[in-house]
């Protein structure tokens, strides 16, 4: 009888156990942040030209799977009436060299494509880092960061640019873990986003460029909500609201 009664007992304990309810994903802070800011309303602005993208897979508009056609440089462009060129390939850094080999798309190798300034052109934009973070090896640093950002920014000065005309972007929101291609010599590599985001701040003022701090943005405004299954690429919304930020900031350039 003991024996029943005891197993009884469990069964109703085990019934009663605490379940945490399911939060619907569309209903989070995050969501909810993001969703905002998407349905508040921009005057937007017009302002005839043609403007240069530079970057990496965000910039060309990968969000996991495939190249969005509303990826951030086309919505931005298309809010301020640019003509714009989107020169972002996947996979790249700004970097030359990864584990001691030149790597032929790093921005230092493509400074050739940067075009000599002509009266329509406005801006020219740079969008680094996340490579540069995520590929994490012995020559991939702060320091040779900043050297090779100079030796670029430099290149685009001889062509014409003014600082007034370039804009550095800074590295995206992301899960900095999951970003990470290589282990690096230090094994964990947490607060290296940081680290490059603080030179490019750096870079930019010591050069007088215009500064985007769109990680920061994206923290604000949807953080983890805007990301892909990859937990690096934006998804959709991701995009739209990395490119409301970058319309905020141009608005404030005027």
């Amino acid at each position: 009888m003991k024996k029943i009664c005891a197993l009884v007992l469990t069964i109703v304990f085990s019934s009663c156990k605490y379940h945490a309810p399911t939060v619907n994903p569309e209903e989070s802070p995050n969501a909810k942040a993001a969703k905002a800011l998407l349905a508040t309303t921009q005057t937007p602005l017009r302002i005839p030209g043609k403007a240069y993208f530079f970057g990496d897979s965000i910039t060309q508009g990968y969000d996991g799977q495939i190249v969005n056609p509303r990826n951030w440089v086309g919505l931005v462009a298309a809010f301020i009436g640019w003509d714009g060129y989107n020169f972002g390939v996947g996979g790249t850094t700004l970097e030359k060299n990864i584990n001691g080999v030149s790597a032929p798309q790093s921005m230092v190798n493509r400074v050739g494509e940067i075009p000599v300034k002509g009266a329509a052109d406005k801006y020219l934009f740079f969008a680094y880092g996340l490579n540069d973070v995520g590929f994490n090896t012995t020559d991939l640093t702060t320091t040779q960061f900043t050297a090779d950002y100079q030796y670029v920014l430099g290149k685009a000065l001889a062509l014409g640019w003014q600082a007034k005309d370039i804009v550095l972007v800074n590295i995206y929101y992301c899960n900095e873990q999951l970003l990470l291609k290589e282990t690096g010599p230090g094994g964990s590599a947490t607060g290296r986003l940081a680290a490059f985001n603080n030179a490019l701040s750096a870079i930019a003022e010591k050069n007088g460029t215009h500064f985007i701090n769109i990680n920061t943005f994206m923290k604000s405004n949807g953080a983890d909500y805007l990301l892909s299954n990859d937990g690096v690429h934006p998804n959709e919304t991701g995009y739209a609201v990395i490119a409301h930020g970058i319309e905020e900031e141009i608005r404030g350039f005027q």
